[in-house]
């Protein structure tokens, strides 16, 4: 296999860029924010090297496989919030530098899997009988969401030569499946609907 992509395929085709925004922000002298948006529309692919348009199959007698395989695609357009900021206080008991941020990253992910050809493979001789057949595949799709949540606070307390360090973090990640549909099998779409 190699690496390539099928732009003429509207249920394949990944969306790519990079489009990011960022905010740095100093509210005064003790205030300091820093807040930043970023959307990294990748994914990758991988076509057979025969094409996508001929069949494949398996001959059991001469241990072989020949024709082309599958198309494999995923999109993986990530969305991701990044917001920190210090606050720093200074009075006679010590000084203070507080922290605080926030983030969050969603991670869609759409990929198809897809028998080339009539998305029919070949099977010569499997059992060593003599017997051949086919199996008709309709393609594999899967759809689902990752997403992180993250939030923290800390303080750095210094006063001469003593220096404290606390803080308390909090994280939460959650994944789920979506709702895939799978076209029919190209040869056969009575036997395998979409």
């Amino acid at each position: 296999n190699q690496g390539n992509f099928y732009p003429e395929d509207a249920l394949l085709s990944p969306i790519h860029g990079l489009l990011k925004f960022e905010d740095n922000h100093t509210f005064g002298p003790n205030l300091f924010v820093s807040a930043k948006y970023a959307w990294f529309g990748w994914g990758y692919g991988f076509a057979p090297r025969g094409g996508a348009d001929k069949d494949g199959g398996i001959n059991f007698n001469s241990n072989t496989a020949y024709g082309s395989w599958d198309t494999y695609t995923a999109r993986k357009p990530w969305h991701i919030v990044d917001v920190n900021g210090s606050s720093f206080k200074s009075g006679t008991s010590g000084n203070h530098e507080f922290k605080f941020g926030f983030g969050y990253r969603r991670n869609p992910n759409a990929s198809t899997t897809r028998w080339s050809g009539s998305e029919v493979v070949a099977h010569v001789n499997p059992s060593g009988d003599g017997q051949d057949y086919a199996l008709a595949y309709r393609a594999r799709v899967v759809n689902y969401t990752g997403q992180n949540i993250n939030a923290f606070v800390g303080d750095t307390f210094t006063k001469g030569a003593l220096t404290v360090n606390g803080g308390v973090r909090w994280d939460k990640q959650t994944a789920k499946n979506e709702a895939s549909t799978a076209p029919a099998n190209t040869a056969f779409p009575d036997l395998l609907p979409t």
